[in-house]
């Protein structure tokens, strides 16, 4: 088991989807359990054994990911522009939602992602929740060199993925140069057994 793994999830991504990995990483909520500022701390500040990520998650990684200390970078559903591929008036939507019916639109959002477990979101969080919608439409990163990396990266997508599409992950691919490209038959959502058996095939390390 790696001795330290950071995980940082998407949007809505709450700890109770990943019952057995979230136990066994420093789990991050981003914009919930941790603001920006705090996550380039994590990732710019400490050392990790493997950094995982997951769709918004990975494109907060992306802003600058030569400044990472990690000996592997994973990536689930990654992007480099969220609304490259999805139009700013969507985007605008889910905000109008969490502010007239918030707990309606994550579950909307969670049905798009595959996601059949519904965990209810705290109150508390739907600030925070808002403020990760507003960051996907200024999502596109500045800082991408891929000589600086001195890390592996996987990429993982799944075929059916309704939220981010191959392309954009393909761009991701392109940008941060030599890594592996994991495809597989699913959607947005990438359950925590996947990422188990990607990693381990990927990195020898079993997370859990």
């Amino acid at each position: 088991m790696a001795s330290k793994v950071l995980f940082i999830s998407g949007w809505a991504g709450y700890p109770e989807l990943f019952p057995r990995l979230s136990p066994h990483s420093f789990f991050v909520l981003p914009f919930v359990s941790h603001s920006q500022s705090d996550i380039k701390n994590l990732l710019y500040s400490r050392s990790w054994d493997i950094v995982l990520a997951w769709s918004l998650g990975a494109n907060l990684c992306l802003q600058n990911p030569g400044l990472i200390s990690t000996r592997h970078l994973v990536l689930a559903a990654p992007f480099l522009d969220f609304t490259r591929h999805t139009p700013v008036t969507r985007v605008q939507k889910m905000q109008q939602g969490m502010q007239a019916a918030p707990q309606t639109t994550v579950r909307w959002f969670w049905r798009r992602c595959g996601i059949k477990s519904v965990p209810r979101i705290r109150q508390d969080d739907v600030k925070g929740l808002a403020r990760g919608i507003e960051y996907l439409t200024h999502s596109r990163p500045e800082h991408i060199e891929h000589r600086d990396m001195e890390f592996c990266t996987t990429l993982i997508h799944g075929s059916r993925d309704k939220i981010v599409p191959r392309q954009a992950v393909l761009e991701v691919h392109r940008v941060l140069g030599p890594g592996s490209f994991v495809s597989f038959p699913g959607g947005h959502f990438v359950d925590e057994e996947r990422i188990w058996q990607v990693i381990h095939e990927q990195t020898g390390t079993k997370i859990f």
